[in-house]
């Protein structure tokens, strides 16, 4: 193949014409799936926010649950599980119930699988029988925010 040279402009106009018709077809099939890898970083990115937002969510949670779990120790009982604390706990408990200065039967009590409960509250403190099974639930000093359903009965009770 021998080497013509381009004599005309039209013949110029072709071979360049032919050239950019390759490099462009070259560019589409590079860039085809421009619009998919497109969408789908779009819904990368949306993933990721959520995420974010989810992880957020999970750790206010988190500090919330232990806010709770260290805002409400229960009455302070040097080792409640022996006869003694358990005696002083019953104490505790038996001087909120004979003293209360307001009391709320209810059902909303988690863990008590919808039996009536008692509510005794004398100034801070609540007790709470399980009327159903007359058992004792828990007896501790409320500070708003310790549960829904507590703040619900503060709120019922209007102590």
């Amino acid at each position: 193949m021998e080497f013509e040279p381009i004599e005309t402009q039209e013949d110029f106009d072709r071979a360049i014409k032919a050239r950019l018709e390759r490099e462009r077809a070259k560019a589409r099939e590079h860039y085809a799936d421009y619009d998919e890898l497109k969408e789908k970083a779009g819904k990368l990115e949306e993933a990721e926010r959520k995420i974010g937002e989810l992880e957020d969510a999970a750790a206010k949670r988190s500090a919330a649950v232990e806010r709770r779990a260290n805002s409400v120790p229960p009455f302070n009982v040097k080792n409640p599980r022996s006869r003694e604390g358990q005696l002083e706990y019953d104490s505790m408990m038996s001087d909120i119930i004979d003293r209360h200065d307001s009391m709320l039967i209810t059902h909303a009590i988690s863990g008590q699988d919808e039996n009536r409960c008692a509510v005794f509250v004398k100034g801070n403190d609540i007790a709470v029988i399980n009327l159903d099974t007359r058992k004792r639930v828990t007896a501790f000093r409320y500070s708003q925010g310790v549960s829904r359903v507590y703040d619900a009965i503060w709120n019922q009770i209007g102590a």
